[in-house]
């Protein structure tokens, strides 16, 4: 059996602390073992620090939506800064929303896994993987961030007249839409800075969250699967993974208590089915915002793609970034589509029952993986599953077709396009 330090609430502790220095999920008591020790407090400084960054984000939407009000023409790229931000804006709603609920949520969570405990014990090394994935993930969108200021700076130089005026010239420069409606002063452009790096690193969180969320999920099915295979084995089939001593005291038992042992696996997949619809609850407009904001940016950057870049940095600027953007998206993607999938397993070890121990409770658990769906949903509109990938990847690949033919990769890739073609430098 693996630590407590496997749990989920253990195990997703640092993805939601480092959340909460940049004004996201405002809960206490995430670093406690157990969901008593959790706590949502409207007057509180963590919510006060994240309608503070709501203020902040929402003044560089205003900012981003007059600029393309007063523009003469509307450009597929001049609408990616509004949208950006009211995107980050949304995000950070939802986070506020679901950190009210949180305490409830990780309770039910806790409530399966002790459940599952005494057979099962923990997912192996679950802690681990998480902090791997969250530490690579926010290391990739910090160096994104620094790579999208020093594409400012290349740019800021020309304008600046030496010494400390590269500071104005930065800031004038990254902030452009801001200091054409209000005079220039070093405060102003901090304050900025601070609500443009809250917003970019919501971006990337988004994506994050979703993707462990996801895996923990993942993790439990795996889990309730390995006993199935264990029974599997035990009946003198193929054994696939190492047996699981629970399943094995089972089939051991008396006569009476192969019937026993299906309707306690058929009530704990019951369990893990209500647990991924209640998360799908909490989360799924974080879902649906994280697959339109990925799907936008991967068609406004491969647009981008098709124009020529001028200097070997813009070159590796847009390639790591684009890259990015696909590995976040894609890994987003297959995790939560995995949950659907590893669902779908026990199906494998139902059918293969033999006749002499076939009885009710095995029937009605087949019924219920058949027939029911079980999967996290995009706010219930659409389900992630392996389906939604190939239709996702297919209209992608068409939509890049169609840039081709219609010539749109003709033309020079503009300097000042060149440095905007990444949003998280606005």
């Amino acid at each position: 059996m693996s630590g407590a330090n496997n749990s989920f609430q253990r195990a997703l502790c640092p993805l939601l602390v480092a959340g909460q220095c940049f004004a996201l999920m405002p809960v206490s008591g995430l670093t406690g073992y157990d969901a008593s020790t959790l706590q949502f407090r409207w007057l509180s400084p963590r919510v006060a620090y994240t309608f503070l960054s709501l203020v902040g984000i929402f003044c560089h939407l205003c900012v981003c939506v007059r600029e393309l009000v007063v523009a003469d023409h509307i450009t597929y790229s001049a609408c990616a800064p509004p949208i950006f931000f009211a995107v980050t804006f949304l995000a950070t709603c939802f986070y506020l929303r679901l950190a009210t609920k949180w305490p409830d949520l990780v309770s039910k969570w806790q409530t399966v896994e002790q459940t599952m405990l005494k057979d099962y014990g923990y997912p192996r090394n679950f802690e681990r993987r998480c902090k791997f994935c969250a530490a690579f993930m926010l290391t990739a969108s910090t160096v994104e961030h620094l790579m999208a200021l020093y594409s400012c700076l290349l740019r800021a130089l020309p304008r600046s007249t030496g010494g400390l005026d590269v500071v104005r010239a930065f800031y004038t420069s990254w902030f452009e839409q801001a200091f054409k409606m209000t005079e220039y002063a070093l405060w102003k452009s901090l304050l900025l800075q601070l609500s443009n790096f809250l917003a970019t690193f919501t971006w990337s969180y988004m994506d994050m969250y979703v993707t462990l969320v996801s895996m923990a999920l993942t993790e439990k099915f795996l889990q309730f699967g390995e006993g199935l295979r264990a029974v599997r084995g035990k009946m003198g089939l193929k054994r696939e993974r190492p047996v699981v001593m629970a399943a094995i005291a089972c089939i051991d038992r008396p006569q009476a208590a192969p019937l026993k042992f299906w309707r306690e696996a058929r009530q704990l997949y019951d369990n893990l089915c209500c647990l991924t619809r209640t998360v799908d609850e909490h989360i799924s407009h974080l879902v649906l915002l994280c697959l339109a904001s990925d799907l936008y940016f991967i068609c406004l950057q491969l647009f981008n793609s098709l124009k020529n870049v001028k200097t070997l940095y813009g070159y590796i600027y847009f390639f790591y970034s684009f890259g990015y953007l696909l590995f976040r998206a894609s890994s987003m993607c297959f995790c939560a589509a995995a949950v659907n999938e590893v669902s779908q397993k026990p199906r494998d070890v139902l059918y293969a029952v033999p006749a002499g121990t076939y009885n009710a409770e095995v029937e009605r658990f087949i019924d219920r993986v058949t027939t029911d769906e079980v999967a996290l949903t995009g706010f219930r509109l659409i389900t992630l599953n392996r389906r939604l990938i190939l239709t996702i990847v297919g209209s992608i690949v068409t939509y890049e077709l169609l840039l081709v033919q219609q010539g749109n990769g003709q033309g020079s890739f503009s300097e000042e396009l060149e440095y905007a073609a990444n949003i998280t430098i606005m």
